[in-house]
């Protein structure tokens, strides 16, 4: 999963709600670090129970950091999930990471 600064963190929460048992399935998760305090805050109030589970998150400052480590960072992974308002952006991150 991979969430940017100008995602829509109440949707994805939203989602994980409908799907909880996502957050068991996620390998990774790339948090902008803008946003991290905030996304951390949502999903301890959101997903108490899941707290014992350590959620593999780690943390980009910028989207390109994000875009030229990617090779490194996501290799081997057969699904991702980008949230980002920026749909064109998100569409180059996926294709750059489907040639992977």
């Amino acid at each position: 999963m991979i969430v940017f600064e100008d995602s829509d963190l109440y949707a994805i929460i939203t989602y994980l709600k409908i799907k909880p048992c996502f957050l068991l399935e996620i390998k990774k998760i790339f948090v902008q670090e803008s946003v991290k305090q905030k996304f951390l805050w949502l999903l301890e109030k959101n997903f108490k129970h899941f707290l014992f589970v350590e959620l593999p998150i780690f943390i980009f400052h910028s989207r390109n950091e994000l875009f030229t480590n990617c090779n490194d960072s996501l290799l081997y992974f057969s699904m991702v999930s980008i949230w980002s308002e920026d749909s064109t952006f998100a569409k180059t991150l996926a294709m750059k990471l489907q040639v992977i």
